[in-house]
């Protein structure tokens, strides 16, 4: 099977702004373009068209019942041609796988760079030896070799030839496959982990129940020489305890074994019972102790007891009396908080009785101001209106004592004429 080349894709920009993707052939032959479009409805879709500028086409991006998002292509005629999906291959790398109507794989696609920087998509024909060449991965129309849904390709039938990415899991993009991944590998290496333990704790306790046996070690009987001694099940203080052995009690010594700390202890049986003590508080020898020591000592034992819940109800006796000083000094501090908290109260409001007077103190001295400038404004209005009329009177006298002298000098006036016609007169008889 050979990965045969049929086109790549672009994305360009036009004169006036507008993006779209420009499609090639095999040969870099221009073979049309698509662009983004919204619908009257307000759905956005992908319209394909050839290098004509006819419309072959178009793509929408849809999504199943589960969530899976995938591209639905359709021909001129408004047809179903095929839909393609997002996929990963196991190593993480990305690729778009193309089907056509029957679900079939037709070809695959995946983002690369050029030389100079440039980014674009290589298309690749999924069936071998095949010449077909094919620009766009969304030119439906033409070879129904468009991009599609992301249905999972487990309620898919597809075809297995040709892509050299067959080995991908079908899960589909929106699940990653790191996800899936790294869980699996964790559990498998909890599981290691906890196998592992499992061999090694159970090596351990086989290695400590079983102990370092003494071969040559000879039953013999004893007796403990301690006041309490405790049998378990096992050699070691990390098994259960059967009974607690008092001292002088007599044991049949079976066998003794080392631990895993270093102890080492002897296999016992006491009435009937097997188990397991420290050899350090088990004695050979018969017991030379006469009944009146073993009466001290169950004395002194039974005056330690008393002594020690004595001490014991002292203790809780101290400690209740601590609980009833502390509630006390609880309520004390309640009560003191309550009477802060009252007294803080009442200084509020005398606060605010303070605050209320000094209020209305300040009111009272305002509106004795306002009267008071009320006042001195009708005063002061009161003499402006006295010196107008003054003025206005003094004018009257004035412009009656201007026309009075107007009088005067017009009467005097027509009397030096009328002196003057008399002597006039008196000149002419005399002529």
């Amino acid at each position: 099977m050979t990965q045969k080349k049929t086109g790549r894709s672009e994305k360009k920009t036009g004169f006036w702004g507008n993006k779209y993707t420009q499609h090639f052939d095999a040969k870099g032959n221009k073979t049309g373009r698509s662009e983004r479009k919204k619908g009257f409805w307000g759905n956005k879709y992908t319209q394909h068209s050839d290098r004509k500028g006819n419309k072959t086409g178009r793509s929408e991006a849809k999504e199943t019942f589960f969530g899976d998002k995938y591209q639905q292509h359709y021909d001129k005629k408004g047809k179903q041609s095929g839909w393609s999906e997002g996929k990963e291959t196991f190593w993480g790398k990305n690729y778009r796988q193309h089907y056509d109507e029957s679900n079939k794989k037709t070809r695959w696609s995946e983002k690369r760079e050029g030389f100079w920087g440039n980014k674009y998509r290589q298309h690749y024909d999924e069936r071998a030896g095949n010449s077909h060449k094919s620009g766009s991965s969304s030119s439906a129309s033409n070879n129904q070799n468009s991009s599609g849904n992301s249905y999972s390709s487990r309620s898919r039938v597809s075809s297995s030839a040709g892509s050299p990415y067959k080995s991908a899991s079908s899960t589909s993009r929106s699940i990653p496959k790191i996800i899936w991944k790294l869980p699996v590998c964790v559990i498998v290496a909890a599981l290691a982990l906890f196998l592992l333990k499992s061999i090694v704790t159970t090596i351990g306790s086989h290695r400590s129940t079983t102990g370092r046996s003494d071969t040559n070690y000879k039953a013999t009987s004893g007796y403990v020489n301690a006041i309490n001694l405790n049998l378990r099940t096992g050699p070691g203080g990390e098994y259960s305890k059967i009974t607690t052995l008092h001292k002088g009690t007599a044991l049949s010594c079976l066998n003794q074994a080392q631990s895993q700390k270093g102890d080492t202890w002897v296999r016992v049986s006491v009435d009937g019972t097997e188990g397991w003590v420290l050899q350090r508080f088990v004695s050979y020898q018969n017991p030379q102790v006469n009944q009146s020591k073993v009466q001290d000592a169950e004395r002194h034992e039974a005056e330690h007891r008393q002594d020690e819940n004595l001490r014991r109800e002292q203790e809780a006796e101290q400690q209740r009396q601590q609980e009833i000083d502390l509630l006390e000094q609880q309520e004390i501090q309640r009560q003191r908080q309550a009477e802060l908290a009252q007294r803080q109260e009442a200084e509020q409001q005398s606060l605010a009785e303070n605050q209320r007077r000094a209020r209305e103190i300040e009111e009272q001295r305002q509106s004795d101001a306002f009267q008071e400038n009320e006042r001195r404004r009708i005063e002061y209005e009161n003499q402006r209106r006295a010196m107008e009329e003054q003025r206005q009177a003094r004018i009257e006298w004035e412009q009656k004592q201007a026309a009075e002298r107007k009088r005067i000098e017009r009467n005097q006036r027509i009397i030096r004429g009328v002196g003057e016609l008399i002597k006039e007169g008196v000149r002419r008889k005399r002529n």
